[in-house]
């Protein structure tokens, strides 16, 4: 609503009085001088005011302010984030085991106090440096292992974005370093000469292709000696018992003959098929 008086007596001076009112109950009055003389003129400057508080009126309030972003985490800080997150994914022992050693060996001597938003090239080169020593695949696994936590902590969003693009070396593999005949006889013979647990733990090895983890996880549940076959269901690391570590998938294998014979002279002393006479099962060392 518009209305026009007189500007304290003068004839062709106007005070507009504008009131509105909002669909939500709000309202707005302003009285004030029109700055036009004559009273059509007054009248036109008012019906346009009147649309601009109207358009101030209905415009949507401004947004919030955002809530000022905590400083990204140093490395010492995220480290033990990141290896929670991969035990909760349960990933395999080995896995975890060696993020940890990258961690505390390479990464954090280098990085532990540096922001991971602060990350520079500068930062990756001096990591590079101390690891010119070692073999390239190690320091490309050292890599690899920063390039992960680096990704996880913009998953989690203790990052906006990747500070900074960690080329990891494309892996080398060499050529498999296999026993020699003679070699394989040898360590056959000595196997024999210790006994049949001795043996069937050799020939997991050479004849059924297993690791060293997944030879002392063994347990009998997991042979089938009529059927000749074993499945690869657990592995040993650091004394505790793990899935296997390709994408935790179990797999089954054929036996050879000496090594289904082996594994039928192996006394059954517990669950696992390499136990010591005390009745506990073999360890790493």
């Amino acid at each position: 609503m518009i209305t026009l008086r007189p500007w304290k007596g003068t004839k062709n001076t106007y005070e507009a009085d504008i009131t509105l009112t909002a669909p939500d109950g709000r309202k707005v009055r302003q009285r004030v001088k029109a700055p036009v003389t004559g009273k059509s003129a007054a009248e036109r400057w008012a019906r346009a005011r009147e649309q601009e508080l109207l358009a101030e009126l209905l415009a949507p309030p401004p947004p919030e302010p955002l809530p000022e972003r905590p400083p990204a985490p140093t490395v010492r800080e995220f480290a033990e984030t990141f290896l929670a997150c991969c035990r909760a994914d349960r990933l395999a022992r080995n896995t975890v085991t060696a993020y940890d050693v990258h961690l505390r060996v390479h990464i954090l001597p280098v990085l532990a106090e540096r922001r991971l938003d602060a990350i520079s090239q500068r930062d990756l080169v001096a990591l590079k440096n101390r690891l010119v020593d070692r073999k390239e695949s190690t320091a490309a696994e050292i890599l690899k292992t920063l390039k992960c936590m680096l990704n996880r902590a913009v998953k989690l969003g203790a990052l906006d974005r990747l500070p900074v693009e960690v080329d990891v070396p494309r892996r080398v593999r060499g050529e498999p370093v296999a026993y020699t005949p003679r070699e394989t006889a040898a360590l056959v013979e000595a196997a024999t000469n210790e006994g049949p647990m001795a043996l069937a733990a050799v020939l997991l090895g050479l004849d059924g292709g297993l690791r060293r983890g997944e030879i002392l996880a063994l347990q009998w549940a997991d042979v089938d000696l009529e059927r000749r076959t074993l499945t690869v269901r657990r592995t040993l690391v650091q004394g505790e018992l793990g899935t296997t570590t390709k994408g935790h998938s179990e797999e089954t294998i054929g036996l050879t003959r000496r090594l289904v014979s082996a594994l039928a002279n192996t006394p059954r002393q517990g669950s696992f098929v390499l136990m010591t006479d005390k009745g506990s099962h073999w360890k790493e060392s």
